[in-house]
């Protein structure tokens, strides 16, 4: 049967909303630092594995890096370690900044 919760999705009509997944950012510190979305997460792709514990199984998990390419890892990574109700936020923080969609920063 084919996994149905691994999905694809700008992630933006569900953030705030309730229930609303934990949006799990892999970029570097200093990049989440710089501008990220209120809220979030931050576990960089590099540290992941080592820290999977701190990730919740039991809410569904929106995650992104700055472009796309790197949350396709995450999100592989993710899934190897049973944690399954995925939504790959296609391009990253790019395209949220892109969509004029709120971001914070801790600069």
């Amino acid at each position: 049967m084919a996994d149905r919760t691994r999905q694809r999705s700008d992630g933006s009509g569900r953030i705030g909303e309730f229930g609303a997944p934990l949006v799990l950012d892999i970029r570097n510190s200093r990049g989440w630092a710089t501008r990220h979305i209120a809220g979030s997460w931050n576990i960089p792709l590099n540290h992941l594995p080592e820290r999977i514990a701190e990730v919740p199984r039991d809410r569904r998990i929106t995650v992104h890096c700055a472009g796309g390419y790197r949350s396709s890892i995450a999100a592989s990574i993710l899934h190897r370690y049973g944690i399954t109700n995925l939504i790959e936020m296609a391009g990253g923080i790019a395209a949220w900044d892109a969509a004029k969609l709120p971001l914070v920063s801790e600069a």
